[in-house]
């Protein structure tokens, strides 16, 4: 590089500095924190993986939604089959009466 682009790049980092109040140092350290390098070559299975990754989590979002509307649906079931027992066989009546206004 030459003197005026280093000159330029100090700079730079010097007004980063003074807005973030973060060193070089402390920015590194946060960038890793981050986003954390473990060193070696990338792997190319990363690119396959993080959409499979991603499918895989939308398919188990949509099956604990399935499993959650199923029971939903059974405990309203439920409740009709134990209305209609207390209502038929019993012969209980259950009125709601609201108050009012």
């Amino acid at each position: 590089m030459t003197q005026t682009a280093e000159q330029a790049r100090g700079a730079t980092q010097q007004i980063v500095n003074r807005v973030t109040g973060f060193s070089r140092a402390d920015q590194v350290a946060l960038s890793q924190f981050v986003r954390p390098e473990f060193g070696g070559p990338k792997l190319p299975a990363r690119t396959i993986l993080e959409p499979v990754i991603a499918v895989g989590a939308v398919v188990a979002l949509a099956a604990s939604l399935g499993v959650g509307l199923i029971s939903f649906v059974g405990m309203l079931v439920a409740g009709w089959i134990i209305y209609t027992i207390l209502t038929q066989v019993f012969g209980l009546e259950l009125d709601i009466s609201l108050p009012r206004a």
